[in-house]
């Protein structure tokens, strides 16, 4: 996949300039929302209006040629706004349209695309208070009934933009067990009797994405509002962690960004502090890991479109780069911007936002786990 080219194409087209210009919006409405712990819905729905949405997804849902444009255009609105929240929940959009174009039914399809290329939210319900991200220990379940409908019955916590979701993603596994191996996603829609919402977070990072718990009592679900084939979730979430990984590049860059502008702006002894090689190492050292997260993500990317047995691994590999990469110059940030960085502000942000994005969408244990797991079965 020549991913060159496709950029250019993004440029040529007046793709990535929508994207430089939605991202000024969001930067410039990011510490409001940071200080309200509120989702900047207002540029969500220009996301739309403005055709970045459309520009995201393949026909017959929008106009790009395959899901990698997202992750080019994800990689610009990151780079340009540093706005970790708003990010994150772009690519849950993603993983959850690419999701149900490949693995959802046509009534499915039919249903709900339309509304989520139209702005409705998606949100995806994983860990529980007992097992985290663990699915082989959820507690979630469907039980079907005399009817051939199903109950879903058990509670998910630190759901992103749960309560703002028109729909949820629910892993959960049906008893009896089907010969699928009895892991299902409950395709739920919001509104539903027996849907609850519990303890809102108040999380340290990740502010502009409200987190809540969510119960499940009873919830009565058609056959047809269910995916029952539980591995797909491994595919949907293989193209998260792509996205996870370009994102925390790009927000990797914004961080450099930054220092390099005030690194040639400061001056100490009349001499800007970008002249010392400490400041120089800094800055240099986290282009470095920004750039090899970048290159991850594309060579996991051009894996995943081509059915690479390696996809899953290559997958965990860009999450873990691009999250390390982001840590890294979040830290360096607020290092070389000294007690301007140490203010409310994007590098202060970033840097809790940073220690988030090493656990969302699985820890670093989980990740290297997965890789081990693959190597072994393949030495």
């Amino acid at each position: 996949m020549d991913f060159y080219t496709l950029k250019m194409r993004l440029q040529a087209d007046g793709t990535l300039e929508k994207a430089r210009n939605l991202a000024a919006k969001i930067r410039k409405q990011a510490p409001v929302h940071w200080e309200n712990r509120t989702f900047d819905r207002a540029n969500w729905d220009e996301l739309v209006a403005c055709g970045l949405l459309k520009a995201m997804a393949p026909a017959p849902w929008g106009e790009a040629t395959s899901w990698a444009e997202a992750i080019l255009i994800l990689e610009e609105i990151a780079l340009q706004c540093g706005e970790a929240g708003f990010a994150l929940a772009l690519t849950s959009q993603l993983w959850t349209l690419r999701g149900l174009a490949i693995h959802g039914s046509e009534a499915q399809q039919k249903k709900w695309i339309p509304r989520l290329m139209q702005g409705e939210i998606a949100a995806t319900a994983i860990a529980e208070d007992h097992s985290g991200s663990e699915l082989g220990l959820s507690q979630t379940r469907l039980l079907k009934q005399a009817d051939g409908n199903f109950l879903l019955n058990g509670s998910k916590s630190h759901t992103s933009l749960s309560f703002e979701a028109s729909l949820i993603l629910v892993p959960a596994f049906t008893t009896p067990l089907p010969e699928t191996g009895g892991l299902a996603i409950a395709l739920l829609e919001a509104g539903k009797p027996g849907l609850s919402y519990g303890k809102r977070w108040q999380k340290m990072g990740f502010r502009t994405l409200p987190t809540q718990d969510i119960n499940f009592s009873d919830i009565s679900l058609q056959p047809g509002e269910i995916i029952f084939q539980g591995k797909v979730l491994g595919e949907i979430m293989t193209y998260g962690r792509i996205l996870f990984g370009m994102l925390g590049a790009g927000l990797a860059r914004f961080c450099v960004n930054e220092m390099t502008t005030w690194a040639q702006l400061r001056k100490q002894n009349e001499r800007p502090i970008g002249d010392h090689q400490f400041i120089q190492e800094r800055i240099v050292n986290s282009l470095l890991e920004a750039e090899t997260a970048r290159s991850m993500a594309l060579e996991a990317m051009h894996s995943l479109e081509n059915k690479e047995k390696e996809r899953f691994m290559r997958a965990s590999l860009a999450k873990l780069a691009g999250a390390k990469a982001f840590r890294l110059a979040a830290e360096n940030g607020v290092a070389v911007l000294g007690s301007r960085g140490y203010e409310e502000g994007p590098l202060s942000r970033a840097q809790r936002d940073s220690l988030g994005l090493l656990s969302a969408g699985g820890t670093e244990e989980f990740h290297k786990d997965a890789v081990w797991g693959f190597l072994k079965r393949n030495s």
